[in-house]
């Protein structure tokens, strides 16, 4: 079987390989340990934070959150608007447009 096409394959060394894994290992790494970091801190501080996708689907939140808000892991991936809020804030829907476009200062209860 011939192969034809334009793609020119070149071999690659197993060093070049060796050390191209070496340097993704180390960025997965950095992520892991950023990840651990944003953990700790959203443990270790008495902040209510909900993490929304650009799709305002819920994708984390810390436990003060989870006590305010009254949010669990079910909520994770569901869009905010299904999520049962404790909280009555008319402006709500206004802040979180304004923090997604980074135009506005957001000051709570403004």
């Amino acid at each position: 079987m011939t192969m034809t096409g334009s793609t020119d394959l070149k071999p690659v060394s197993l060093e070049s390989l060796l050390e191209e894994n070496r340097r993704l290992r180390e960025r997965v790494a950095v992520f892991e340990s950023r990840e651990q970091v944003t953990e700790v801190m959203l443990n270790g501080i008495d902040v209510a934070n909900v993490f929304l996708g650009p799709d305002l689907r819920v994708q984390r939140f810390s436990p003060s959150a989870a006590r305010l808000f009254g949010i669990g892991p079910s909520d994770i991936g569901k869009p905010l608007s299904e999520v049962a809020w404790q909280l009555d804030d008319p402006y709500l829907d206004q802040d979180i447009c304004a923090v997604q476009d980074r135009t506005d200062e957001i000051a709570f209860g403004a």
